[in-house]
């Protein structure tokens, strides 16, 4: 994107793009993941993602590739996405026993950022250094095929609850799902927690660490990688640690303090003077995110009913992403007044306040407290 064009709003309007895409279909796929055969929906959402990633690679290769192609290209990206991200996470549960859950986490959560963190990252920055974007896009859209296929050779699983017919029964299972969120007040107060931290979170790092490493570390796209893969190497030490030793009792204020202390990394990030400055809030950053991330999945598999677990994991991105939007919109304007690394700091320190005055709420420690009188 900033090769395309080298400004913020360009890249911001991008990400408003594919949050809004998330946000638009978050509910549906939660509810094809309870509803649905899990492996067919992770299969359905890896050919569709691979079709628009393929498509930008092969424009790129062209020499054709413009900002409103990512931009439109972005909203099969975020459909898929929320067509694969619901029916992984409830699937985990019906192949692990329930007493293997918080290894089962933490081995993917060493996983995963192993490879978006550590190997891709790297390996990205390389082939665009070496080869250019259109190479690493094109490569990028085949792991979505092998993917696909990689699920295809899993046994089939019994699918979840079935159709039924009618729309009003859909609505009445989308409207469950709210419905349990809201009684059981400390998963409504976790919910709400990531909807206005990543205001503060999403689109600055995502937007302007990259704009910092280009245009104020003079740096390019290999040390842009360097950087995420530090950040991925912690984050794989992070789950290999929490898989020999375990959750702490205290689950959810571990969690809270966690993911608070992450959101404080932006402020890292915005006063790195070096790249390996910015190396370091990343280690600082996707450490402590690994450690929030296992101890929520974590929680939400031991707590509710796994008929539920995909649209409550639905949820978790809806109002995870639900303002989204207006942070890749506010974030442009709000870098051009005070600055990237200004904006970095501010929303740095305002996440890591909104977080811990979210957890100082009883309601929102409600199963610490379950646990301590069982």
């Amino acid at each position: 994107m900033y090769l395309l064009d080298n400004d913020p709003a360009a890249l911001a309007l991008v990400g408003f793009v594919l949050s809004a895409s998330i946000v638009a279909s978050a509910l549906v796929g939660g509810l094809v993941a309870d509803r649905s055969d899990p492996r067919a929906v992770l299969i359905a959402a890896d050919l569709v993602r691979g079709a628009a990633t393929g498509a930008m690679g092969l424009l790129s290769a062209g020499g054709l590739l413009e900002v409103w192609h990512i931009a439109v290209l972005m909203i099969p990206m975020g459909v898929g996405t929320m067509l694969f991200n619901p029916a992984a996470f409830a699937i985990l549960p019906r192949i692990v026993p329930a007493d293997d859950l918080p290894q089962a986490n933490a081995l993917r959560s060493t996983i995963r950022p192993m490879m978006m963190t550590l190997i891709g990252p790297a390996l990205g920055g390389l082939i665009v250094g070496s080869a250019g974007p259109a190479a690493a896009i094109l490569l990028d859209a085949g792991t979505f095929f092998i993917s696909a296929g990689a699920v295809l050779c899993m046994r089939k699983l019994p699918a979840g609850t079935r159709a039924r017919a009618g729309g009003r029964a859909v609505l009445n299972e989308l409207v469950g799902g709210f419905r349990y969120a809201w009684r059981e007040r400390w998963l409504f107060i976790a919910l709400a927690s990531g909807t206005l931290t990543l205001v503060f979170y999403d689109a600055p790092v995502q937007v302007l660490v990259p704009y910092r490493v280009k245009n104020d570390l003079g740096a390019g796209a290999e040390e842009l990688g360097l950087i995420y893969a530090a950040g991925g190497a912690a984050a794989v030490i992070t789950g290999i640690l929490i898989a020999q030793s375990g959750l702490p009792a205290r689950l959810v204020t571990a969690m809270y303090w966690s993911w608070a202390f992450s959101m404080l990394s932006l402020a890292a990030y915005g006063g790195a003077s070096t790249v390996w400055h910015a190396a370091l809030a990343s280690v600082f950053a996707q450490s402590l995110f690994t450690f929030a991330m296992v101890a929520w999945f974590t929680l939400l598999q031991r707590r509710v009913p796994q008929e539920l677990l995909g649209r409550i994991s639905s949820l978790d991105w809806l109002f995870s992403t639900a303002l989204s939007p207006f942070s890749y919109l506010l974030t442009a304007p709000a870098a051009q007044l005070f600055g990237a690394s200004g904006t970095l700091i501010g929303a740095g320190m305002l996440g890591f306040a909104m977080t811990l005055l979210l957890w100082t709420l009883p309601a929102a420690r409600t199963p610490e407290r379950s646990a301590v009188r069982a």
